[in-house]
């Protein structure tokens, strides 16, 4: 007699696949700042009658090119902590979230010159119970997603909404928007929305995973509203307070 074991791998070597394509996407992206970096450095080095302007203008280049590879190695080590199922580490405190609405915004204008970035901010808003550094690594990488794919000189607008029980920021662009079917993807480890933004608009695919795995661990949720050739919407709740702090439990 014979017997015959079918295994369908087809996940497996999709998973794989997925992997080998972000170390591309990785090597790619880590390039691209110290690339930055080389070439400022190396005019610095070898003009040194440059007038103080411009090397306030190169510095202000170093330090932005230093804080997005900051992110993207945040980034992924925290998405590898979560898919390896292990717990964020949270830190929980009084949040001033219209302040840190505001320091986030500012600290992400040089990388938006291109766009009209808004903000919109309630007077009076109490604290939020939350962990800060998670919370402003939510909004960057949502205000990151968002000037990527938004088009030159249009606006990327911040809003932060106060509710009696509960806080709503929304980030908003006018960019190429996101097919309807490609929405289930956007949360996915490693995944990508498919389409001729992306070809032009580099990322690792851990930003928006991250994203709803950190806002969940603070018991809130994201939502996604987008409208191809009209722009997206992202609307992350959070509520104001809790009895007890949740753990990040990994899905």
């Amino acid at each position: 007699g014979t017997v015959g074991v079918l295994t369908d791998i087809t996940h497996f070597k999709e998973l794989n696949r997925l992997k080998t394509e972000l170390l591309g996407i990785v090597s790619h992206e880590l390039r691209s700042p110290l690339t930055s970096l080389k070439a400022v450095a190396a005019t610095m080095l070898h003009d040194r009658e440059l007038d103080e302007s411009t090397e306030t203008e190169f510095l202000e280049i170093m330090d932005d090119q230093c804080d997005r590879m900051n992110r993207m190695i945040g980034n992924l080590l925290n998405a590898s902590r979560i898919d390896s199922g292990r717990d964020l580490e949270m830190t929980w405190e009084d949040v001033d979230v219209a302040g840190l609405v505001r320091r986030t915004v500012s600290a992400m204008r040089l990388a938006a010159a291109r766009h009209d970035l808004r903000v919109t901010v309630p007077p009076g808003c109490p604290a939020v119970r939350a962990d800060s550094d998670k919370l402003q690594q939510v909004l960057t990488n949502l205000l990151d997603n968002a000037l990527k794919y938004a088009d030159p000189g249009s606006a990327v607008t911040v809003t932060l909404t106060d509710h009696e029980d509960r806080v709503e920021l929304t980030v908003a662009d006018q960019g190429v928007g996101i097919p309807e079917s490609e929405v289930p993807k956007l949360f996915r480890m490693f995944e990508r929305t498919r389409g001729k933004q992306t070809t032009t608009a580099k990322g690792t695919g851990v930003g928006l995973y991250l994203c709803k795995h950190l806002v969940e661990a603070h018991g809130g949720s994201i939502a996604v509203d987008s409208m191809v050739g009209r722009g997206t919407t992202f609307v992350v709740t959070i509520p104001r307070s809790r009895s007890t702090e949740p753990e990040c439990t990994p899905q």
